[in-house]
């Protein structure tokens, strides 16, 4: 059961060999390819970095574990229904039933990682709505998480011997079945995330100043690496399905994954900068002062539960923790003021002057003295 390739890399002296796309076989009528087992360690491993580096960009485990509890499932769904839609024309057949037996079959390939990448996320960001997470916060570590994922997940394309490139004469072309060399274009961009993981790590623990640096640093990586190595594949997904386009009469097409990096990598750079410059920040700051007005209004001072900014860090923002409840703080000050009157009324022992023979004391003074409290800082400390 499966199917059995030969894969070399003959320049550098390595193989051909053979490989078995079926790691585990039941029977004829069950198996388990290496390209699931592939892709599920890659996204074990980023699970595990994503709970290991949370608290590193002031997130929690439970945040990341409600975020891929979710994700998980919608970002499988997503890269399947990205590849059929660019890829009708392979499912179409004239039994429904055969149709919807094409699509759901994954066990050879027929994922496309930018449509895991976008549900991915959406429903990150639906997760971070309803449960108040700090978003741009869980989207930082998505990025390094997801480079770890697809670097390992490439090598899936590996064993299924696809994803490979047009043909080379370079030193590690590879070769499929006796024939090529081909550009191994999986090589590159497992290489290429590999490199954007270590470099986007380091910017993330001594550079990074704002939310959402690292998510926009990770949009302009992989997009410009997605559009350069995505011009050499041979099995791109096609904007214009071929029979709309011979019906339309058009001799020429776009590769899907190659507009859509462009675009990404270039909304990922302003993004970026604005973020950089603190734009992000201030028009978060602003949307949170209104969602704690809206439920001060709501539930006035018999609310005493701490209202959180989503998009806040303990350390960037001045308002990270709003309170509806301003009566406790008012008697604070209150007891504050108390406590530095009591402290301002000097004691006889603590004058240090003896006053005059036949002279009375200011009694008019000491009255005022006693009566008047010190003047305060606002912080509730003596100038």
């Amino acid at each position: 059961m499966g199917e059995i390739k030969q894969i070399g890399f003959e320049g550098l002296g390595i193989g051909p060999f053979d490989i078995n796309n079926v790691a585990v076989s039941f029977g004829n009528n069950f198996a388990i390819y290496w390209y699931a087992i592939i892709i599920t360690c890659g996204m074990i491993l980023a699970f595990i970095f994503a709970m290991l580096f949370a608290k590193k960009v002031g997130v929690t485990a439970d945040n990341v574990v409600d975020c891929a509890i979710w994700g998980t499932p919608f970002a499988l769904i997503g890269a399947r229904l990205y590849y059929i839609l660019f890829s009708l024309d392979n499912f179409i057949s004239d039994s429904f039933v055969d149709t919807l037996k094409q699509m759901i079959d994954i066990r050879n390939g027929g994922l496309a990682i930018y449509g895991g990448i976008i549900f991915a996320f959406i429903t990150a960001l639906i997760v971070c709505k309803i449960k108040k997470i700090k978003a741009l916060a869980v989207f930082d570590v998505a990025a390094l998480s997801f480079l770890i994922g697809q670097a390992i997940g490439r090598w899936g394309n590996f064993v299924n011997g696809e994803a490979h490139g047009t043909l080379c004469d370079l030193p590690w072309g590879m070769t499929i079945n006796g024939a090529g060399p081909y550009h191994p274009t999986f090589l590159y961009e497992s290489l290429w995330n590999i490199v954007g993981f270590i470099l986007l790590l380091i910017f993330t623990l001594k550079l990074r100043k704002h939310r959402g640096e690292t998510f926009f640093g990770y949009m302009i990586w992989y997009g410009i690496g997605r559009a350069l190595i995505e011009g050499l594949r041979t099995d791109s997904l096609w904007l214009i399905p071929e029979s709309l386009k011979s019906e339309w009469g058009l001799n020429f097409n776009l590769r899907v994954s190659q507009v859509l990096s462009i675009i990404i990598a270039v909304a990922g750079l302003i993004l970026f900068i604005l973020a950089r410059a603190g734009v992000l920040d201030r028009i978060a700051e602003k949307r949170a002062l209104k969602r704690a007005e809206k439920e001060k209004a709501k539930h006035g001072s018999k609310n005493n539960e701490e209202y959180v900014p989503v998009f806040f860090s303990d350390e960037n923002s001045d308002i990270e923790n709003i309170s509806s409840d301003d009566t406790a703080d008012e008697g604070k000050d209150e007891l504050i003021e108390a406590d530095s009157v009591e402290e301002e009324i000097p004691e006889e022992t603590d004058i240090g002057y003896e006053p005059e023979d036949n002279a009375q004391p200011d009694t008019e003074s000491a009255t005022d003295i006693s009566a008047k409290p010190s003047e305060e800082n606002d912080d509730g400390t003596n100038n």
